[in-house]
């Protein structure tokens, strides 16, 4: 069976959820109306990414080889999402690593693999990650589907659970390695202050993060979110927009109908659809998301022309 072929029988067979992770493997394709603005790339510019700064860190090393055969390599940093979206903003200039001390699990998987046993299935690489939450993932065999699921979840002995499963799919491009990854994670205790806030439990009903930043990786304010050429209400969703600091309470501008200087939008129930912004000077990669009951999904929109 050809390659395609087996894509499409793969994203049949697993339905929505393959969506979250393999993204335009499954059926993505131009949407009328959609900014024309290059290929997909959810956190995967490879090479040509900002690199992530790493004022008052250990500098994260990145030293990866040469793509070999069917291999390349991986790298970037684990941060706690909050930090990571004050850096976005630039509220500070170090997110908050991640690591195992702070009993969070960092795993690259078969996004085949993953969706089919989230909990269970086998990791192609599982890199150590040091103290500055860096991390260089060396010889990772790229899967079938061309397409890695990096999640960030419990470490199986911790007790109690600390964080949210998160889960990023990032695709490399032909023949490139994946270095300045941003790789985010929210803790169970920000996703019960954010639930209460907004009087609806976001991990139980599933949410995508989307986070809107521009060609230097710079949070975005004043982007619209679009599904499929709408803009927002979406039927059956929730749309919300984050406040300017999410460290701190209120955590979202209940009456924004943009984003603020965080570019960030949590929308729950996202449906199955194709998603980008509309800007006044920033143009905005299409991306496809959803999202997942028990899960949160980060999705990161780069802009050109801003």
């Amino acid at each position: 069976m050809p390659p395609a072929s087996i894509g499409r029988l793969t994203c049949l067979v697993f339905g929505t959820l393959a969506l979250l992770v393999l993204g335009p493997a499954c059926g993505s394709r131009r949407i009328p109306g959609a900014p024309d603005v290059g290929a997909q790339s959810d956190g995967i510019a490879v090479d040509q990414r900002p690199p992530l700064p790493d004022q008052g860190l250990t500098p994260c090393p990145e030293s990866c080889p040469a793509p070999a055969g069917n291999t390349i390599c991986l790298a970037g940093r684990v941060s706690q999402l909050p930090g990571l979206a004050a850096r976005w903003s630039g509220l500070i200039t170090s997110p908050t690593p991640l690591n195992d001390a702070n009993g969070a699990a960092f795993t690259i998987h078969d996004p085949i693999a993953f969706v089919t046993n989230p909990t269970g299935a086998p990791p192609l690489a599982s890199a150590t990650v040091d103290a500055s939450g860096c991390f260089v993932a060396k010889q990772v065999t790229i899967p079938f589907s061309g397409f890695f699921a990096i999640g960030v979840d419990d470490l199986p002995a911790s007790s109690p659970d600390r964080w949210v499963l998160t889960v990023n799919g990032v695709t490399p491009g032909m023949g490139q390695n994946l270095k300045g990854l941003e790789i985010g994670a929210v803790a169970i205790s920000e996703a019960k202050a954010w639930s209460g806030e907004l009087g609806a439990d976001v991990v139980q009903q599933g949410a995508m993060i989307m986070v809107f930043l521009d060609d230097q990786g710079a949070a975005v304010k004043g982007v619209t979110p679009v599904l499929a050429g709408q803009p927002p209400p979406w039927t059956g969703s929730g749309v919300y927009f984050f406040a300017d600091d999410i460290r701190t309470p209120p955590y979202f501008d209940k009456g924004a109908s943009a984003t603020s200087s965080s570019g960030m939008v949590l929308v729950t129930k996202a449906a199955v659809k194709s998603y980008w912004g509309t800007h006044t000077s920033c143009k905005f990669k299409t991306e496809v998301g959803l999202s997942a009951p028990g899960t949160l999904a980060l999705r990161l929109f780069r802009a050109s022309g801003c």
